[in-house]
């Protein structure tokens, strides 16, 4: 665990501090300084004068009245700028004096200018070649820091537009309970079914207040963390429960309405899995998420109906599979509808599986295909599947199912929708990443085969083995890597710490829910949760990869 973080950039400023630092030891001009660009003006972020204060922090100017407004994609290097025909005439030149100027641009991934590198300098003094190449070096770093910021914003805006929605749901949860009450007047086989259901809200509610006392008495701990957990399980029972009262009741009165926003179809997947995926501790279980790369990140559609979907689906996948994996895999269809995406969800496990004869009854309501099993009472209301399938059809999508008894199932979903253009796809790649090489070290082949494909698809150069002495031979033949994956099932055993090296980080995969010990923590440089949330793993990988280059510098 990293103890002094004042070793590390915390954001952009930090960064510019610590360039301007290091570029007044390297280059020997008279100021160096880093100013914004917003079209408008130019603002000093950062600025060093060796002797004479030309140039002040804080300070804005005009764009029309400043030597940055003439940087564009391309650096801009100017001998004298009394000589310039441009900024000869600027009021600027007149307050300083005759300077040789150099800007370097600063920009985000887009060709979006963000700022500018400059360096200021008497007349008489020449810039080396060698010093514009070290400018330039260090506005490509800093440029790496906005774009990742600009990505770390996406996201927190993304967690905010999820704060809302739930705020939402809680208001939906409050107008149910009052229609429940209603219900009661209704016919007796109505009254039954809403007793089914006000029997497990109670449970679930119970549930939330036992597990908010005892979180109310620990202080922040790993203890109080496996509450919190505790808490959430529990409060995805209620609204997974209270979802499937409204859309029978909306179903059956041919009231359900789909909504058409834009939302992201993998994070609302990840959010899903990682709903029902704590279900699995205790089970030797693995739950593995397999990505396209080409999935479109933002697309027109009802996020909250896929979700419960796929949450009914998962649901059923976890109840059911005892030991070995679930793999939900997303892929894009080939099609020649231009203004339709169709995307194929597979939610594949190696559970108990369903004997033939019942698939054709899977999807009736109150139907439950496993109610006659003694030995594990798998319960349930039936209600979900039939409730599904529903959503499915409303969405003009399609379902199959493939299933052997105790080989496990395969559920195949196929959707369209139409790709959101109004914002940007996240960026998934990046020139650092590009430079990386990593050993992949994971016993389970599909989730080490589907992590493979997902570094490759960002450019990275990976090398997938399935035990410690596999990656020996790697190692002791002679290749370096700059991060070794390791799943937790092999980093009890593993003694390749030794033959690796100090210098090469270890990030540790393990299932969510998983907490390191102080000296695990000493030990691995991250800890990433399986499934992987793309965004995380990416996260990590570029603050990893960003820590050694600047060590380098």
């Amino acid at each position: 665990m990293i103890k002094d973080k004042s070793r590390f950039f915390q954001n952009f400023e930090e960064a510019a501090s610590h360039i301007i630092d290091v570029l007044k030891s390297l280059i020997q001009a008279e100021t160096i300084f880093i100013a914004t660009n917003d079209g408008v003006t130019n603002k000093i972020l950062k600025a060093f004068n060796r002797a004479e204060i030309l140039v002040q922090e804080g300070v804005s100017l005009p764009c029309k009245q400043s030597y940055c407004s003439l940087v564009g994609r391309e650096p801009v290097v100017i001998s004298s700028t009394l000589e310039h025909p441009i900024t000869k005439e600027l009021d600027i030149t007149g307050q300083i004096g005759n300077h040789s100027f150099v800007g370097v641009p600063i920009s985000y991934k887009s060709g979006r200018l963000f700022g500018t590198l400059c360096v200021l300098d008497s007349s008489s003094a020449v810039i080396k070649d060698e010093d514009i190449q070290t400018l330039s070096s260090m506005a490509m770093f800093l440029s790496y820091i906005i774009e990742l910021e600009r990505i770390i914003d996406l996201e927190v805006k993304r967690n905010e537009m999820l704060y809302r929605d739930k705020k939402e749901f809680e208001l939906k949860v409050q107008k149910l309970r009052n229609e429940v009450q209603m219900a009661d007047q209704m016919t007796q086989h109505k009254s039954e079914f809403l007793a089914m259901i006000t029997h497990e809200l109670r449970n679930s509610i119970n549930g939330t207040i036992g597990m908010s006392d005892l979180l109310e008495t620990t202080e922040l701990s790993e203890q109080q963390q496996e509450y919190m957990d505790l808490l959430k399980s529990s409060n995805n029972s209620l609204l997974s429960l209270v979802n499937n009262i409204l859309d029978y009741s909306k179903i059956e009165a041919g009231k359900a309405v789909l909504e058409e926003d834009p939302f992201d179809l993998v994070s609302t997947v990840e959010d899903a899995i990682y709903t029902v995926a704590p279900r699995t501790l205790g089970k030797p279980v693995e739950v593995i998420l397999d990505v396209a790369p080409d999935i479109p990140t933002y697309l027109l559609g009802d996020a909250e109906k896929i979700r419960q979907i796929l949450l009914n689906f998962l649901s059923n996948a976890v109840k059911f599979t005892h030991e070995g994996e679930i793999l939900v895999c997303l892929r894009l269809l080939n099609s020649s509808d231009e203004d339709q995406v169709y995307i194929q969800i597979t939610i594949q496990d190696s559970g108990v599986g369903i004997a033939e004869e019942k698939i054709s009854q899977l999807f009736q309501y109150y139907y439950q295909a496993h109610e006659n099993d003694h030995i594990h009472h798998y319960g349930g209301t039936g209600l979900g599947l039939a409730i599904a399938q529903n959503l499915v059809n409303m969405m003009d999508g399609s379902i199959e199912v493939e299933s052997k008894v105790s080989e496990g199932t395969k559920i195949s979903i196929i959707l369209g929708f139409k790709e959101y253009a109004g914002y940007d796809n996240l960026p998934f790649s990046s020139s650092v990443l590009k430079q990386m090489k990593i050993l992949i070290i994971d016993d389970n082949e599909t989730s080490r085969q589907s992590l493979g494909r997902l570094l490759k698809s960002w450019g990275i150069e990976q090398t997938e083995v399935a035990s410690t002495a596999e990656a020996m031979i790697h190692i002791q033949s002679g290749l370096t890597y700059d991060l070794l994956l390791m799943d937790i099932s092999i980093e009890e055993s593993s003694d390749i710490r030794a033959y690796l090296g100090e210098d090469v980080p270890i990030g540790l995969l393990a299932p969510i829910g998983t907490t390191l010990n102080a000296e695990q923590k000493k030990k691995y440089a991250f800890l990433t949760f399986k499934p992987f949330r793309r965004l995380q793993l990416y996260n990590a990988l570029i603050a990893c990869q960003t820590k050694k280059l600047t060590a380098n510098l």
